[in-house]
């Protein structure tokens, strides 16, 4: 009768660390159901307004909610660069990234997302049709 006791009493801890486990997994996907519920919702909103002017030379044409990845295109007006101000694509696209990276990571519900495997991806061209940058962001620091 002393053996079944002392093996209960070494289940119960074992069985409560479990379920606290299982807890915190269900409330993180919880959370993260929630979060991708809310980004649908927003991508949707936005996506009724575009075009729409993000600054004096970058513009929003499209936005596309997936369960795995918001995507989203910008047109971007090379004759409003300031004068004397050159970019090839490559300082473009690494200039872009960065912001989107910092916009992205600090913002704790986007950050969550991609820390659970959501993907951010951002398609920028010229008024012609160029392409100036195209990446996707996978990891928040």
């Amino acid at each position: 009768m002393k053996s079944i006791f002392l093996m209960l009493s070494l289940m119960l801890p074992v069985t409560l660390l479990s379920s606290s486990a299982s807890l915190a997994q269900s409330e993180d996907a919880a959370t993260f159901s929630y979060d991708l519920m809310s980004l649908k919702v927003q991508a949707k909103a936005l996506k009724s307004k575009l075009p729409e002017k993000v600054d004096d030379m970058t513009t929003m044409v499209d936005v596309k909610f997936e369960p795995t990845e918001l995507t989203q295109w910008y047109v971007v007006d090379l004759s409003k660069l300031p004068v004397g101000k050159m970019f090839g694509q490559r300082e473009v696209e690494q200039e872009a990234q960065q912001e989107m990276q910092q916009k992205v990571c600090s913002n704790p519900r986007s950050a969550r997302l991609v820390n659970q495997g959501y993907r951010y991806t951002y398609h920028y061209a010229d008024k012609e049709g160029a392409s100036l940058a195209d990446f996707t962001i996978t990891t928040c620091p």
